[in-house]
């Protein structure tokens, strides 16, 4: 999603690179945005957002979420050191990179709210959810239905 995005906006938007000395080669898309920032900022937000959820641990926490910061800066300050970009190029890459995300967990939160173990039709009838069962249901939810006579 988020390379799609990239490239097709660099096929509309022609923007030449700085003209100031580059210390590396430069690719072979324009200068706006940076792709090379929209990806970090794409690929440590997601792994921070995955630590978040899956961890209760709050130093573990901290630690995703500093690096989903500090990653996506150190790359933008490389891309501008190197003389690829402006600095509207990498605040449009990670703009874009941010946009795509939350477009991306808004699409993953719907499903999720519509998924299989929310109650509907295949859920009629009484049941009662217990913490701490084992099983991928709700957040260590386990939904256990009872019978018409009110056993499980």
């Amino acid at each position: 999603g988020e390379v799609t995005i990239f490239v097709l906006t660099t096929l509309v938007i022609d923007r030449h690179r700085p003209p100031v000395p580059h210390l590396d080669s430069a690719p072979p898309t324009s200068s706006f945005p940076s792709g090379h920032t929209a990806a970090a900022v794409a690929l440590y937000a997601a792994l921070a957002i995955i630590a978040v959820r899956a961890s209760r641990r709050g130093w573990l926490r901290a630690i995703a979420l500093a690096v989903a910061v500090l990653m996506p800066l150190c790359v933008a300050a490389a891309r501008l050191y190197r003389g690829m970009h402006f600095p509207t190029d990498v605040m449009a890459g990670a703009v874009l990179a941010s946009v795509w995300l939350a477009i991306t967990w808004a699409v993953i939160l719907r499903g999720h709210d519509a998924g299989p173990h929310d109650a509907g039709p295949h859920d009629a009838g009484p049941h009662d959810a217990r913490p701490n069962d084992a099983g991928p249901h709700k957040a260590g939810f386990k939904v256990r239905h009872r019978g018409a006579d009110g056993r499980q």
